[in-house]
């Protein structure tokens, strides 16, 4: 079984065609203490309809190496005060931000709100080189999303001013055709001393 894969990037902050907020309640804000339990469990709460597989074998010791990047940065939705979604945002590499993972809770789909959650990450990956010293401006930010997705993603991204550039297919591992078991999701084995991450 194949999946298809499509690339989408912006180059000017000019692009980003926001969407008006669809719920007064909705806000977005980032999460500026890394909490690597808190990357992984959304990463399994929005991912898991949509085989999300490539990082549910990750150890500790690589969810937390890369929340606790500084070039990472965490994005969360709240409607009414409670966690709606979630984006990352990667600028390891220099000039580009990647939103690594996008999206909403299952409750909270099929509310209007993905639009508007995206355009605001959008609006704030071009602001990723203001928010960290020594970081370089940002040229692009890109994305990647494949034909197992959120049936609405494609048309999302691109209403929201993202450019597809490239397409690939590659073939689907077991993993990623079959839904993982709630009970046999990857837990830690011990919380992270926040105060060391200060």
């Amino acid at each position: 079984m194949s999946s298809t894969i499509w690339y989408l990037e912006t180059r000017s902050p000019e692009h980003v065609r926001p969407k008006e907020r669809p719920d007064a309640e909705a806000v977005v804000r980032q999460s500026r203490i890394p909490v690597p339990e808190l990357n992984r469990f959304c990463y399994i709460t929005v991912g898991s309809d949509w085989q999300w597989t490539d990082r549910l074998a990750w150890s500790d010791a690589e969810w937390r190496e890369f929340a606790t990047d500084g070039n990472v940065e965490t994005w969360l939705l709240h409607v009414s005060g409670t966690p709606a979604g979630y984006c990352e945002m990667d600028g390891r590499i220099p000039g580009e931000v990647e939103i690594a993972s996008f999206g909403l809770f299952p409750a909270f789909r099929r509310r209007r709100l993905g639009g508007w959650f995206l355009g605001e990450c959008l609006s704030e990956a071009w602001r990723f080189s203001a928010r960290g010293e020594g970081r370089p401006r940002t040229e692009r930010v890109w994305l990647h999303t494949c034909s197992e997705d959120d049936p609405h993603a494609m048309s999302n991204y691109q209403a929201r001013g993202m450019r597809w550039y490239r397409t690939e297919t590659t073939e689907l591992c077991r993993a990623a055709r079959e839904r993982t078991p709630l009970g046999s999701r990857p837990r830690f084995a011990a919380p992270t001393d926040y105060r060391r991450l200060r």
